[in-house]
């Protein structure tokens, strides 16, 4: 039989081993559940990148063809004015031979009229048509900032 005290440290010694071992054991199980959720959490970080970026690129793309769709519809706006401003020239020659026309009236008389018509739609021509450009570039910015907007 062997002696009490070298019973009790051989049993201390292996309660020790086996401590020793289900400790590393846990130790083992735990880095490898930190290296799967490491791994996981990598995977997912790559995923929502990878999807903000795409959101990124669809909102980039969405307010280029915005702003190329703003750009038509401001050349076509253009060309409209440009042709508002030849129908008012054009009324304004027919205004200045109406003018010529005028034989039955007193000269002056005639003059006075033309010169107050003449006047009356210079202004008006230009006040309204400045009015309507302005109004046409202001829906042309909304309609612009409509189809930029995110949608998602």
């Amino acid at each position: 039989m062997i002696p009490f005290p070298y019973n009790l440290l051989a049993t201390m010694a292996l309660l020790a081993g086996a401590f020793f071992s289900g400790w590393t054991t846990q130790g083992w199980h735990r880095d490898s559940l930190e290296k799967e959720n490491a791994t996981v959490q990598y995977e997912t970080g790559l995923e929502s990148e990878r999807l903000a970026r795409r959101a990124d690129t669809v909102r980039t793309e969405r307010v280029l063809a915005a702003q190329n769709a703003a750009a038509i519809r401001n050349r076509d706006l253009r060309s409209v004015v440009d042709l508002v401003r030849g129908e008012r020239n054009g009324l304004q020659q027919e205004l200045a031979a109406a003018q010529a026309r005028l034989p039955t009236l007193p000269h002056q008389a005639c003059i006075d009229r033309a010169a107050a018509l003449s006047s009356v739609f210079d202004r008006c021509t230009g006040r309204y048509s400045d009015v309507a450009e302005r109004a046409d570039r202001h829906v042309n910015d909304i309609q612009t900032l409509n189809d930029s907007w995110p949608t998602e």
